[in-house]
């Protein structure tokens, strides 16, 4: 069976038509993207084509963007987006990861021949694959240009999901939801936390119900004991502890589009402690999540978490909530809007958030974290794993 993109061409003319239009509002001519997340979002390119110098060119005047790239990649635009082959301007391998070349020299070139070198750039300023060599070799390679920062201009289009990408979102919550339950039994079994971690990533691939699953922008979490209180942590090959706590932190994911969960999981006899923490949560998520609709803000729905927490005399000063959809390494973040005090982002029908509501304090460490959608009723759960602490009888 031959390779099928994931959305028709109409829903990608849109998307473009929403950035064309962010662009004017921004006074930005010619837009170059260099994040992976962006450029899928505009074409459906989707292979690992990112870890050497990639931009997708949107100008205002052109129909369809250009890609710019390496050379072998381009057999992957043919197979993966509906670019016109004209349109795609590989460099050379000369060019790759040399001390006194590099290809935005080139890019630079074919900037200029379109008769673009005097306009308006807005660049990616902030994100990991524009180095600061490709900075610095754009702007000599075109003096006459302004080249300034877009600030995020397509990951702010990004943030509410039309219809058909709602879909994929909840189609990695149903592999989201397989993937933590088998972790949950797993961790309850007895396995190490590599073994649980091994497993999570072949059924996150394996997937559900015909649904395969792609690879994550973030490999999973799996927390044991003394590693529980902290966060961002990975496996190891201890023995799995009696009377600790394990944090799980994975996602689903579906054509790219990511719906992270997190769990926390008692092992052997501990203190009343877990269980009163998970239930101020529970209450802070389910009393938000109610509240999150269109027309509410960022800013709003995070007050009501803290208003639990206040009475509860805690408080968590990081973010409680960032939006996720589609996603490449190194995380699964989309890097706009938080939920967070003062974020004035208005809800609307469609974003997509990641409620990390972990409270990590100096001997405990409690995740029970939802991906919802806004929607008029509330946030909509995507994954269907109780929320609650698991734990052996």
């Amino acid at each position: 069976m031959s390779y099928v993109i994931p959305f028709d061409a109409d829903e990608y003319e849109a998307r473009l038509l929403k950035v064309k239009e962010r662009m004017e509002g921004a006074g930005i001519d010619l837009l170059l993207c260099t994040d992976p997340a962006n450029i899928n979002y505009l074409t459906g390119l989707d292979a690992l084509s990112f870890y050497v110098p990639q931009v997708l060119l949107v100008h205002k005047d052109e129909v369809a963007p250009l890609w710019f790239g390496r050379m072998m990649d381009t057999s992957s635009l043919k197979v993966t987006t509906r670019l016109p082959e004209k349109n795609l301007l590989p460099y050379p391998e000369t060019m790759l990861h040399q001390q006194h070349v590099h290809p935005f020299q080139l890019l630079s070139q074919h900037i200029q021949t379109r008769g673009w070198a005097n306009q308006t750039i807005g660049v990616e300023m902030d994100v990991d694959y524009y180095t600061a060599r490709c900075h610095q070799t754009l702007v000599a390679g075109l003096p006459n240009a302004k080249v300034v920062d877009n600030r995020r201009l397509v990951n702010w289009v990004r943030l509410a999901k039309s219809p058909a990408e709602l879909r994929y979102m909840r189609e990695a919550g149903k592999i989201t939801t397989v993937a933590m339950q088998d972790a949950i039994d797993n961790l309850l079994a007895g396995k190490k936390s590599y073994e649980v971690a091994a497993d999570i990533l072949h059924t996150s691939v394996m997937g559900t119900d015909g649904l395969y699953g792609d690879s994550p922008a973030a490999f999973p979490f799996v927390m044991v004991g003394e590693n529980a209180h902290a966060c961002h942590l990975y496996w190891t090959d201890r023995d799995m502890p009696e009377n600790e706590m394990v944090v799980v932190e994975l996602a689903g994911v579906r054509k790219r589009y990511h719906s992270p969960l997190a769990r926390t999981i008692l092992l052997g006899k501990l203190t009343d402690e877990p269980h009163r923490l998970a239930d101020i949560i529970i209450e802070g998520v389910d009393r938000a999540l109610e509240a999150a609709k269109p027309g509410v803000t960022c800013g709003e729905v995070e007050n009501i978490w803290q208003d639990v927490l206040r009475k509860n005399n805690l408080t968590k000063d990081s973010r409680v909530g960032y939006p996720v959809g589609i996603a490449y390494p190194p995380d699964w973040g989309e890097k706009t809007a938080n939920i967070q005090n003062g974020d004035k982002t208005v809800l609307e029908a469609g974003m997509c958030f990641h409620f990390q509501s972990g409270l990590w304090l100096e001997k405990q460490g409690i995740a029970l974290s939802e991906t919802f959608a806004v929607a008029e009723n509330g946030g909509e759960r995507l994954a269907q794993v109780p929320h609650r602490l698991f734990y052996q009888h």
